[in-house]
């Protein structure tokens, strides 16, 4: 007799019995139950983990499908019925999947993930319906706390911003304030001083000129900040009113007028194409277009800004502001709307600025149930369009 040690030629074979067993340790390691349903007799079948999932009685697992039904939570009930309905007179066995809600023995809810397969004979009749539920209540608990996190964080950003928008506009209002003061009082001694005194002390009068011109620099800044904090938190109110555009055009020219000559530019107007009334704020658009022509005079040199309007046939007025200036680089005119972002990223300091206002530029046109955009190419020059209806209406605004 050998005494050589016997060698297995592989892994045992697994019985029957023990495969099922193990398939059901699986299906309870996932919570996944099978059932099945034969809309001929209308009942329904389910093994031993659909029981452990609904918590019903092992003994007996069928019942008639409104029985199965009623053990779902009274608000999906519908759902399911309406699905199984489809199922039933449908000629597709494409199904979607459903999620529920039940009420299992200890009164507890659990969500359910049920996937539906349908058998049919050969002239298309329903044989049977097979399904799995799976228990997801974990995953569904975890992502409904997830959602409640992100909104608590999403709310108490939202006051934050609204903390911040209060302390800028309290803020620029206590700046603004002793400002004018600094402005009105240079102006007053200014005037006063200019006939008063004799040649050698001019610069004196030069030096209040330079005082009001830096306090009204700021008050411009402080304004900035203080319309998008308006805007940000809400709080921005239009003014809506009939005016002609020839009023319009005859107050940006007298505010811009003093900025033509700095940079040895010159601007020209086309409105030959204008309507002669329109609906709208005025403050609010000559503001959009103060800014965007205060920006192609910043950004130009010894070049020539075109302020063109034009009403089409749809009732919009269309407002456009050419320049030959430096452009914006491609990767930049995306950003040039956004909050505190400057065209000219490597020469910010080059210019003045807060990067506030093609923003509230942006804000108050979209406010007013306008669009605004740009097209510039750099080392060419640009052109910002605005198109606003023509009768803005309070109803629209609101």
């Amino acid at each position: 007799m050998s005494n050589q040690p016997a060698v297995c030629s592989g892994m045992p074979a697994i019985s029957k019995p023990d495969r099922k067993k193990n398939t059901l340790r699986a299906q309870r390691l996932a919570q996944i139950g099978f059932w099945y349903w034969e809309p001929a007799s209308n009942y329904v079948e389910w093994d031993e983990i659909y029981s452990e999932i609904m918590g019903l009685p092992p003994e007996k697992m069928e019942m008639t499908l409104n029985q199965c039904i009623a053990s779902v939570n009274q608000g999906d009930q519908e759902m399911i019925r309406k699905i199984l309905e489809d199922v039933a007179t449908s000629e597709t066995d494409e199904i979607p999947d459903m999620s529920y809600r039940i009420i299992d023995k200890h009164g507890s809810e659990k969500y359910l993930r049920v996937l539906i397969d349908v058998e049919r004979d050969p002239c298309g009749q329903i044989l049977t319906v097979v399904g799995t539920a799976q228990d997801v209540t974990a995953q569904e608990k975890e992502a409904k706390s997830k959602l409640i996190e992100a909104q608590l964080g999403l709310d108490k950003a939202k006051e934050a911003s609204r903390a911040k928008s209060d302390f800028l506009a309290n803020m620029s209002h206590e700046l603004r304030t002793p400002l004018n003061a600094i402005i009105g009082y240079s102006e007053m001694i200014g005037e006063e001083l200019e006939d008063g005194l004799p040649d050698d002390q001019e610069w004196v009068t030069a030096d209040i000129g330079r005082i009001t011109h830096s306090a009204r620099h700021l008050l411009s800044l402080i304004n900035s900040v203080l319309d998008m904090s308006k805007i940000e938190s809400g709080q921005m109110s239009l003014d809506i009113q009939s005016f002609s555009i020839d009023q319009l055009i005859e107050d940006v020219q007298q505010i811009i007028s003093p900025l033509v000559c700095r940079n040895n530019n010159r601007f020209s107007i086309d409105q030959s194409e204008a309507p002669d009334i329109i609906t709208g704020d005025k403050l609010r658009i000559r503001q959009v277009i103060v800014n965007l022509v205060n920006n192609a005079l910043k950004f130009t040199h010894n070049g020539d800004i075109t302020l063109k309007v034009v009403g089409d046939k749809s009732d919009r007025v269309v407002f456009e502001v050419h320049d030959t200036g430096i452009g914006i680089e491609p990767e930049l005119q995306k950003e040039v709307f956004s909050p505190f972002k400057q065209a000219s990223t490597g020469r910010n300091r080059e210019f003045d600025g807060t990067g506030l206002g093609l923003a509230i530029s942006k804000q108050l046109t979209e406010l007013m149930q306008g669009t605004i955009g740009a097209e510039s190419e750099l080392g060419v020059g640009s052109i910002f369009r605005v198109e606003l209806p023509q009768k803005l209406l309070i109803s629209a605004v609101n």
